[in-house]
């Protein structure tokens, strides 16, 4: 019952981004939540369907988190999103097990099996991010937190800037990028 109640959720996300409904096989949604430790939290979402690819940055009060404090809608050059969503066919979709993903501890539990216990914090100083490819009806997850230079996040948030470098216009949403780049250097 709870999976019947679940899928047509997930399809009415992938289908429905931005109001905009686009064919199963066309309908392509990247999307990613920042959660930086000392600076507001963020939501950037890429979108190509059967209109003009774009990108929406939404920056949120440090206060007050479910508050929008700006907004910026970006017009993407085809291709780069095109190469940026082809990257995810050799990528690991996962939620834990990355050597930069955070709080692996491991114990016996009831009966000696070895039980893994995977942690999320955001640490000290770092930045968490949450991440979904929806594809048509088809939703991947992955996560991971304060990057080691040379894994595929890395790579991945490298591809993600360079878009946004050459695509933001209003200065706002560029200061804000500056600063949250920091965080994956």
């Amino acid at each position: 019952m709870r999976f019947t109640l679940l899928f047509p959720f997930l399809f009415a996300c992938g289908d429905y981004a931005f109001g905009q409904r686009a064919t199963k096989a066309e309908a392509s949604t990247l999307a990613f939540e920042f959660s930086p430790a000392f600076i507001e939290k963020s939501s950037l979402i890429f979108h190509a369907g059967t209109r003009a690819p774009f990108a929406e940055l939404i920056i949120f009060e440090k206060a007050r988190p479910q508050n929008v404090r700006h907004k910026e809608k970006l017009d993407l050059q085809s291709d780069s999103l095109t190469k940026l969503i082809d990257s995810f066919k050799n990528y690991r979709f996962r939620v834990k097990g990355n050597e930069d993903t955070i709080g692996i501890e491991k114990y016996l539990g009831k009966g000696g099996d070895t039980v893994v216990s995977y942690i999320v914090t955001e640490g000290l100083d770092g930045v968490t991010v949450n991440g979904a490819l929806t594809q048509g009806a088809r939703v991947r997850k992955f996560a991971f937190w304060s990057l080691k230079e040379g894994t595929d996040n890395y790579k991945l948030m490298y591809k993600v800037f360079a878009i946004l470098n050459s695509s933001l216009k209003e200065q706002e949403s560029i200061t804000y990028i500056k600063e949250l780049q920091r965080y994956f250097h």
